[in-house]
């Protein structure tokens, strides 16, 4: 209900794309007013109708700048935000940004993994795939179809189609978000070291590490079973994705550690 308004003690918006802890980053903030993809069905509703020009530049933002004022969110952790970083960054002039960046190998894998398991679920339980997640798919790999994880044979011809399309929106994705968030407004971390990089979150937002969640850190973690790469094991056409991977540990990741060491 808008019309309480909460006194707001910090922003921060997590950018990151799904797979690289954004529910863990919601759960470290727990002591504050943390949500874990808030209005997701919403949210990405306006995001399809944007993306398809159904709804103009204008509606988008009024959108979000109701989803703002209904959440008061201190943390806002959501998969989505990636598509919006612009928006974001002028509509919040006093919001932080958070982009957790992850291998992008094991973010293809993690990923790949999610929808399977999530495709098997609903088809035991006899409940279509929910509608929001196809098309946040589709957004990625305009041929998505969850029926293919059904099934291996058909799975195993898919895979390089999908997994091309997945990694091309890995290193699209990441380098706007890197490329349009300012750098005084940004904390890039990667996903393997988020427990350990608490202190810099904290003192990011302006807060003390002691109110930060440690156990909250890894709330997704991997499964016990076979990976979806590993399980098949079909050759994947990485593109540059590792190429920028490792350009990003020389020149994001160590600039990012000289400047928070001085």
């Amino acid at each position: 209900m808008i019309g309480f308004s909460y006194l707001r003690r910090f922003q921060l918006i997590n950018l990151s794309l799904q797979k690289t802890g954004t529910k863990s980053v919601a759960g470290i903030f727990g002591n504050y007013r943390a949500a874990h993809e808030f209005q997701h069905e919403a949210a990405t509703e306006a995001l399809s109708a944007y993306k398809s020009g159904e709804l103009n530049e204008n509606e988008v933002r009024a959108y979000l700048a109701t989803r703002d004022a209904v959440g008061q969110l201190e943390v806002d952790s959501a998969s989505f935000n990636a598509w919006f970083a612009e928006q974001y960054v002028d509509l919040f002039p006093g919001a932080r940004f958070l982009i957790v960046l992850r291998h992008p190998i094991e973010w293809l894998d993690s990923v790949l993994t999610h929808i399977q398991r999530d495709v098997f679920h609903t088809a035991r339980t006899d409940q279509p795939y929910p509608d929001r997640f196809k098309r946040q798919a589709e957004l990625v790999v305009s041929s998505f179809s969850p029926e293919a994880f059904l099934d291996e044979e058909q799975l195993i011809k898919a895979l390089p189609e999908i997994s091309k399309g997945l990694l091309v929106h890995w290193q699209e994705r990441n380098t706007h978000l890197i490329d349009t968030v300012p750098v005084d407004r940004r904390l890039v971390l990667q996903t393997d070291r988020l427990s350990s990089s608490l202190p810099q979150l904290a003192q990011f937002v302006g807060v003390s590490a002691k109110n930060l969640i440690a156990d909250q850190s890894h709330l997704h973690r991997k499964p016990d079973h076979p990976t979806t790469l590993n399980k098949y094991n079909v050759k994947i056409d990485t593109g540059d994705a590792l190429e920028t991977w490792q350009t990003w540990q020389n020149t994001v990741f160590s600039s990012q550690d000289t400047a928070n060491s001085t």
